[in-house]
């Protein structure tokens, strides 16, 4: 095995535990700290008080994400995982592109991160994609 070979598979082993690190303490620690400080009276905070009105939401996108980001931890659940991830990714992309644009840069870095470890298992996702 070649060297650059050896960094690529550390590389995307690295990334994948960064990424469950981060959604594992994202999700788990919203049931710690339970409030999430939004202004009123922007369109962002309107919509996030929305969402916290509805008694279940928060709690359960939190709690996806919090299982997610502990299946990262091991490989062979890293496509489920993903799978899992892949709406709230793209949840958090769109949140910050129309509605709060402090969190673009997070967001993109969230969508590359998904988009690599999507490519590494493209074959455990191929199926879905034939007809």
């Amino acid at each position: 095995m070649n060297t650059s070979h050896k960094v690529c598979r550390y590389s995307l082993i690295v990334l994948r535990i960064l990424m469950g690190a981060l959604f594992c303490f994202g999700g788990f620690s919203y049931f710690w700290m339970k409030s999430m400080p939004m202004d009123p009276a922007t369109p962002a905070g309107k919509f996030a008080i929305a969402l916290c009105a509805t008694g279940y939401f928060f709690p359960f996108l939190k709690l996806s994400e919090g299982i997610a980001g502990i299946l990262l931890f091991f490989k062979r659940s890293t496509p489920f995982a993903l799978l899992i991830l892949a709406p709230i990714i793209l949840n958090i992309a769109l949140f910050a592109l129309f509605l709060d644009r402090s969190g673009l840069p997070m967001a993109c870095v969230l969508l590359l991160f998904l988009g690599i470890l999507a490519w590494e298992n493209w074959d455990k996702y191929k199926s879905i994609f034939q007809a």
